[in-house]
């Protein structure tokens, strides 16, 4: 629905923008291994994957965005 529109692009971007005027260094999310498409597009973006585990019957890929 939302694909193609930037909607994602727009929202990291204000997150980004905010924790930078923070001046945070890092930041980091989850999704579920099975997001195959979110997985590729957290990598173009700049995230590093930094690890996956099992957290109450989901397998879970974290990442993490250096901003400085």
């Amino acid at each position: 629905m939302f694909q193609k529109k930037k909607v994602g692009t727009n929202f990291i971007s204000y997150i980004e923008d905010y924790l930078i005027k923070e001046k945070f260094n890092y930041y980091q999310l989850y999704t579920n291994e099975k997001m195959i498409e979110n997985i590729k597009w957290y990598h173009k973006i700049g995230f590093k994957k930094f690890k996956k585990v099992n957290e109450k019957g989901f397998n879970r890929v974290y990442f993490q965005k250096q901003l400085f």
